[in-house]
């Protein structure tokens, strides 16, 4: 098994069928903005936050009682049906956190390896609200350094293969920091 499919069958979203009438393309689209990334009616769709201020990311520790229970990730959560990603994560960040932010980039796309969850990477900008943890969803929150990521037991393998993309993408120049 590769480090991005361990332990990926507790997190994410809701399994839901595609409501879609046109099929998994059109389901496809409407989630990620692209044509038909996947072959699957049933995948779960979510938005995956990255908030940076001054080098550090925020994290979060899930609640005992979500999917992945314990572990560590960027904040985020599923894209409900008639919700652009964009308006999820904005919404996410709001339920979960008490932050208002707003959507910058989408920076990656993540497929499990079975097709049955697809989450989009997005940058966030924080514009105001005080950090105040949803605990039915939130157990710890963190601002972390890469290392710090890298080295906190319980991380959810796929938030470490982004990191690798995410700081490629930077040292390319693509993204700068927010302080």
């Amino acid at each position: 098994m590769n480090p991005t499919s361990n332990r990926q069958v507790d997190e994410g979203p809701q399994r839901r069928p595609c409501a879609s009438p046109e099929g998994t393309e059109r389901c496809a689209k409407r989630a990620s903005g692209r044509e038909g990334c996947h072959p699957r009616h049933d995948c779960m769709y979510g938005v995956v936050g990255v908030l940076e201020q001054r080098g550090r990311l925020l994290m979060i520790q899930r609640s005992e009682r979500v999917r992945a229970p314990g572990l560590w990730c960027f904040p985020g959560g599923e894209i409900e049906p008639g919700e652009s990603p964009a308006e999820a994560i904005v919404r996410e960040f709001r339920e979960e956190l008490g932050f208002e932010v707003e959507a910058g980039d989408e920076l990656w796309s993540w497929l499990r390896e079975d097709g049955g969850l697809h989450l989009l990477w997005w940058e966030v900008r924080l514009i105001g609200g005080a950090l105040r943890p949803k605990p039915e969803e939130v157990q710890a929150v963190k601002w972390m350094t890469d290392d710090n990521i890298r080295s906190q037991a319980g991380m959810i393998p796929n938030n470490l293969v982004f990191l690798d993309h995410y700081r490629r993408r930077c040292a390319a120049g693509r993204r700068s920091d927010q302080t």
